[in-house]
């Protein structure tokens, strides 16, 4: 198995716990449990057996610690050979039943052993080797045998269960961290293409505007190159990286389209996926319609939660890529990266989409 990600809390921890939990760590129940249930169990006995044979009790408490810590041993041993044939909760049953199996042996075994020692050292005032001593022994040492277990097995169980929900999450904010790295980059050859087809434009037309295009274009490939490495950044970093973004996209597309932003300063420090902003005007870019009869003007703001955009609803009716799987893969990796739900919804023929700030954590190692 070779899973590694999100360091200390990821799939190498969980491995290691489902290592750590293969080990029983019940010394001390077997230490003070063995003596403590021989004990209560012959003084439940002895009124039926014994009865008032005190010279006799610790003659078979000696006799039955022994055994039964033997017992308790094997059954132990087999405990953990069946939990390495069948582990993990799909052999679930399998284990349960060779347990109970092997433990009904274990028990059988050792009952018929301590009557012969009993018989044999001539300890008992009736006769013990009979099939009915034999089989209220064995129920009652079944009855213990499998109550340990079973608390064994629950505790392995449901330790399990709570490793796989683990794992199941951890799989998923991979898979949506995989995910977000894929709408990074999407910042593809055709945006190149286009930003140097227009660069190449101004040149020529005006030289002061093509200077500070390419200023803006390597500040946006500054911030893609820091963005890749990150999982969230500040509200501030992601507007900053906006406005150098919508400035190329302005150039590109005239007055058609503008990005008007009103963020109090008191919201610059909530954080976001990186790139989101872009993913974003992306979408709008290839779904919305935008013509000089028709601009596209998006306004951007904040509130205490989340982020708000909101732009004219005026679809395309034809587009290359699918505007509606593209809302879709934006908003599964935000909510499975932040643990929140990106909205879209249109209102009085208007988009608007609400994107819940994250709660800040740890950069991943």
């Amino acid at each position: 198995m070779s899973w590694a990600f999100y360091g200390d809390g990821g799939i190498d921890y969980i491995c290691f716990k489902e290592n750590a939990m293969e080990q029983l760590n019940d010394k001390w129940l077997r230490l003070l449990g063995i003596p403590l249930s021989v004990a209560m169990l012959l003084l439940a006995e002895m009124p039926f057996f014994f009865p008032g044979r005190w010279d006799l009790l610790w003659k078979y408490m000696l006799i039955s610690i022994i055994c039964t810590g033997l017992i308790w041993e094997a059954s132990r041993y087999i405990l953990i050979r069946i939990r390495r044939l069948y582990p993990g909760l799909e052999h679930t049953t399998a284990r349960v039943a060779w347990m109970l199996t092997g433990f009904a042996m274990v028990a059988g075994m050792g009952q018929f052993v301590m009557q012969v020692l009993i018989h044999e050292f001539d300890i008992a005032p009736a006769p013990v080797l009979t099939f009915r001593v034999w089989l209220i022994n064995f129920s009652i040492s079944m009855f213990f045998i499998v109550l340990i277990g079973g608390i064994y097995e629950a505790i392995y169980f449901f330790g399990h269960y709570k490793l796989a929900l683990q794992r199941t999450e951890l799989l998923k904010k991979e898979q949506a961290r995989q995910h977000l790295e894929a709408l990074k980059n999407r910042v593809n050859p055709h945006f190149l293409f286009n930003c140097l087809t227009t660069l190449s434009a101004l040149i020529g037309e005006d030289a002061r505007r093509a200077e500070r295009f390419v200023d803006e274009l390597s500040k946006v490939y500054r911030y893609l190159l820091r963005a890749n490495r990150q999982l969230q950044v500040p509200l501030a970093d992601e507007l900053a990286f906006s406005e150098s973004y919508t400035y190329l996209l302005i150039t590109r597309l005239g007055a058609a389209f503008d990005v008007h932003t009103k963020v109090d300063a008191q919201y610059l420090e909530q954080k976001l996926p990186p790139l989101i902003l872009q993913n974003l005007l992306d979408y709008l870019i290839r779904t919305q319609t935008i013509s000089p009869e028709k601009p596209l003007l998006v306004d951007i703001s904040a509130n205490e939660n989340a982020l708000v955009l909101t732009a004219p609803y005026q679809p395309k009716t034809v587009w290359v890529d699918s505007g509606n799987l593209d809302w879709a893969a934006i908003a599964s990796a935000y909510e499975q990266q932040s643990g929140r739900q990106a909205v879209q919804a249109v209102v009085d023929n208007r988009l608007h989409f609400r994107l819940p700030f994250m709660q800040e954590i740890e950069a991943a190692a």
